[in-house]
């Protein structure tokens, strides 16, 4: 087990508390920043099939703000939190832009959601004039 700590990305984990990330919404950050989820939820105990699962899911999401909510202006806030509750992992992923309706006639693009969707049990998605809010939740395993 480790204890507080701090990676390249500025990410603080502490044995027993939440996972939590913000930073810009830049692509090229967002790999490091899903490592870190991955160190926290080993640290926690999780499978390893889970850790993959809402690893790719919280990536995905980051990435579609990354790439979508602040398309055409300069990067925004992102942030991420990953709890556990008695029984479930809850991944919530937020930015303050602008949502985007996925271009059906994108070939293989605008599929995050349908990916997300595909690996958690239950996905959540809010968006307002203020930014959006996913929220994915598995059962702990």
């Amino acid at each position: 087990m480790i204890g507080s700590r701090r990676d390249d990305v500025g990410v603080t984990s502490t044995d027993g508390q939440p996972f939590h990330w913000e930073g810009l919404a830049i692509a090229e950050r967002l790999s490091a920043v899903r490592r870190a989820i991955q160190d926290w939820a080993e640290h926690v105990g999780l499978s390893a099939d889970l850790i993959h699962e809402l690893a790719l899911a919280a990536y995905e999401a980051m990435a579609n703000a990354a790439e979508h909510a602040y398309a055409g202006v300069e990067p925004g806030l992102l942030s991420v939190l990953v709890s556990a509750s008695p029984g479930w992992i809850d991944v919530l992923v937020a930015d303050q832009g602008k949502w985007h309706q996925a271009d059906v006639g994108a070939g293989f693009r605008g599929r995050g959601l349908l990916l997300i969707n595909g690996l958690a049990e239950d996905v959540t998605v809010a968006a307002t004039e203020f930014g959006t809010t996913v929220r994915m939740r598995w059962q702990m395993r």
